[in-house]
């Protein structure tokens, strides 16, 4: 690989690498949110969990540690950056 394709990946595994740490940010946010959510629906009297203010907190926590859970990226974007440094070897 010359220089010119050798900073050309360079700079992709650069912007994946900020990527990733954006992705972990949102990643941490919404596992905050999740936590809050199954914390508020676990602290409820049980009567009220299965009323339809509870269903609808525990469906949203569901929700949540599902979305959190979709963004575990960080080992494919690590691979990708890996598979990019090799080829500049």
């Amino acid at each position: 690989m010359n220089k010119e394709g050798r900073k050309v990946i360079e700079e992709i595994a650069a912007f994946l690498g900020s990527i990733k740490e954006s992705i972990g940010e949102i990643a941490s946010s919404i596992e905050t949110l999740a936590e809050a959510e199954r914390e508020k629906f676990e602290n409820m009297p049980e009567s009220m969990q299965y009323a339809e203010k509870g269903e609808a907190i525990e469906r949203a926590a569901d929700a949540l540690e599902n979305a959190y859970g979709a963004l575990d990226l960080e080992a494919e974007i690590d691979g990708v950056i890996g598979y990019l440094e090799e080829a500049c070897e």
